[in-house]
Parts: C-alpha cells; sequence; structure tokens
C-alpha cells in the first residue's frame, strides 16, 4: 500500500509570524490537530494543539500576541506520496512523530499522513506497533 492512498491531500497552512490564536482558531474550525508552518512557500515547522497547550496556555501567554514562530516545533518531516506505507511507518516510528508531511515527485507538499490515517487503512499489528513506539518518548519511565 502507498501513501497516496490513505494519506490526507490538501494542507492548510499558516506563516511563522500569524499569531497563536489565529492557529487554535483554524484548528478548531477544520477539526484538525496540526499546522504546518511555512515561509516564502517552503514549511519552516509544524505546530500542533500540544504546543499551543504546552508552551502557550501553560506559562500563561497571550495567545493573540505570541506568533506561531515562537512555539513551533521548527523540524519538519516528509515522506513521499509514491512511498510504501511500512517505509512512512519507519520514519515515523524512528522520529517518535504522529504526523508527516507528504510531497509529490516535484517537491511539493501535498498533504499529510497521520496515525490517524493509517490506524483507518492499516492492520492491526502495523497500527499497535506504530503507537507502542511513538508514545515511547512521552512515557519513557514506563
Amino acid at each position: 500500500m502507498r501513501v497516496s492512498e490513505i494519506m490526507t491531500y490538501g494542507v492548510d497552512f499558516l506563516v511563522s509570524s500569524d499569531p497563536v490564536k489565529k492557529a487554535a482558531e483554524r484548528m478548531r474550525d477544520k477539526n484538525i490537530g496540526v499546522i504546518p508552518i511555512f515561509e516564502g512557500g517552503e514549511p519552516v515547522g509544524m505546530l500542533t494543539d500540544r504546543d499551543i497547550a504546552l508552551r502557550v496556555v501553560a506559562e500563561g501567554r497571550d495567545p493573540s500576541t505570541v506568533r506561531v514562530s515562537d512555539v513551533m516545533t521548527p523540524d519538519v518531516v516528509f515522506c513521499y506520496e509514491d512511498q510504501d506505507i511500512e517505509d512512512a511507518v519507519d520514519i515515523m516510528e524512528q522520529r517518535k512523530i504522529r504526523r508527516l508531511l507528504v510531497k509529490n515527485f516535484k517537491d511539493e507538499v501535498v498533504g499529510v499522513l497521520s496515525t490517524g490515517d493509517i490506524a483507518m487503512s492499516t492492520t492491526k499489528e502495523l497500527v499497535g506497533e506504530l503507537i507502542k513506539e511513538v508514545s515511547g518518548v512521552a512515557y519513557p519511565e514506563r
């Protein structure tokens, strides 16, 4: 199975100077948990609902004035839409991440691959192993 068969096409994004409040509103309105951050047409980071909760809300910062660039995760990890799904899962497991941006053969970002996409379309064994591996970072004492 290829990434293109199960990924979510289309990318809703913000720019690094946007306020976190705009990101949170977009997440609410689109029912999504991550927004890629672009500059000059290129992805420069990923902002998750968890980033907002831990780096803005928990620290008592004002989401209307904090920029997404101040709290985003600057590491952007990709896979390609023609890759085998197991290769993409390997990337997610190695990097301990739950979402990958997906590029086409022209190196254009065309969508996102999430653990949810994988859970809805693959085996219980593959999903279970993926969740176990990416969750290990959150609970290292277990």
